[in-house]
């Protein structure tokens, strides 16, 4: 499935817009007398649950459950130093000509590029692979987060860079074909990781988690506020495409059942 595709369908399957969608689709069945009280019906439930999807506190415990599956990497430098460190794509966005590096990444590819580069200056001897393709006509994610770390002093030459995958299976393979079992580090947003880790492990790999993105306050129930909140809107939908990716990997067979429930 193509990038474009599989982004296309993801988008019409994430809240809030699957929830307007619904409540259109209400609303359209109200025009006709027969289907007025179903339309009206699905039109109260759909309104209902976007609000509902809208209070954080509601959200909280299951965010926590992801994000803490695997402890920050506070103070690493006595552990064995890895050979690599692989952050994974986590998305561009436009930028005015002449913009700083840091401007082209998506709040989730800023936050890896920095983890990442916070963890090469405490592995000074490490290499790093920074992942991910698009399908646009933007300069894909690991090329503005290659450009953010040297523009915060990382060698060039410690840097690869793999343009060519666009899913989080084809890193992984990408890696295992070119890295081998060399030690890695593997970076990527928190709630990312659970599933990303099953599927490098699923393509032969062990890698060191190595989480950064949180979305939650890290503690179960911690986040109390219950006014509605369009940021909430955006957490879901990542996690829905955590649910959807894991669904599907499972189908497809390339998931370790424990990576990522």
């Amino acid at each position: 499935m193509s990038f474009l595709l599989r982004k296309t369908i993801a988008a019409l399957l994430y809240p809030p817009f699957f929830c307007l969608l619904l409540a259109l689709l209400g609303l359209l069945l109200t025009l006709r007398r027969r289907t007025r009280p179903f339309g009206l019906a699905l039109a109260g439930i759909a309104l209902f649950t976007l609000v509902l999807l809208s209070i954080p506190a509601l959200q909280e415990g299951i965010l926590s459950r992801y994000e803490n599956r695997f402890p920050v990497l506070l103070d690493p430098a006595g552990d064995e130093p890895p050979a690599w460190i692989v952050v994974l794509g986590g998305g561009v966005r436009a930028a005015p000509p002449g913009a700083p590096a840091t401007a082209r990444l998506s709040p989730t590819g800023l936050a890896r590029a920095v983890e990442a580069v916070r963890l090469a200056r405490r592995y000074p001897s490490a290499r790093l692979l920074f992942t991910g393709g698009t399908g646009s006509e933007r300069p894909p994610s690991s090329t503005a987060m290659s450009a953010v770390a040297t523009s915060f002093g990382i060698d060039p030459d410690r840097i690869t860079i793999a343009s060519q995958p666009t899913s989080t299976a084809e890193e992984a393979a990408w890696v295992r074909d070119r890295i081998g079992s060399a030690p890695v580090l593997l970076v990527s947003s928190a709630l990312h990781l659970p599933r990303a880790v099953g599927l490098f492990r699923s393509a032969g790999l062990d890698p060191t988690p190595a989480p950064a993105g949180f979305l939650s306050d890290g503690s179960p129930g911690g986040d109390l506020r219950f006014l509605p909140s369009a940021s909430t809107w955006r957490n879901w939908q990542a996690l829905f495409h955590e649910w959807y990716g894991i669904l599907w990997a499972r189908l497809r067979g390339t998931l370790q059942p424990e990576g990522g429930t």
